[in-house]
């Protein structure tokens, strides 16, 4: 984890921050640069699972919430009685036996 500021505008898990967006309005069929805007990061209050609160972005705090399945090994018969593996596209025609376009 990336260590800022406590009350920074910055996700301290992966170190989002504010951009610059240039914002463009339509006047009598020109673009009229209208100027510049900051936009921030959606940033949360969340509590880490070793006790330590933190602002994350909403991305971050999603991404912590989901949970890993662990993935388990078919043995070898489970593996024979799911059949062969089939392969998309039906079957496969010898090249020679191909008809040419007329």
């Amino acid at each position: 984890m990336l260590e800022y500021a406590i009350m920074s505008r910055r996700c301290t898990i992966c170190g989002k921050k504010s951009m610059v967006a240039v914002i463009r309005k339509k006047l009598r069929g020109k673009y009229n640069p209208t100027g510049k805007k900051r936009k921030y990061p959606n940033l949360q209050w969340v509590r880490l699972d070793d006790g330590k609160r933190v602002k994350a972005c909403t991305k971050c705090i999603k991404t912590l919430s989901k949970v890993k399945k662990p993935k388990v090994k078919k043995t070898k018969t489970e593996r024979s009685l799911a059949g062969p593996k089939r392969r998309a596209g039906g079957p496969k025609i010898a090249r020679s036996n191909r008809v040419a376009p007329k």
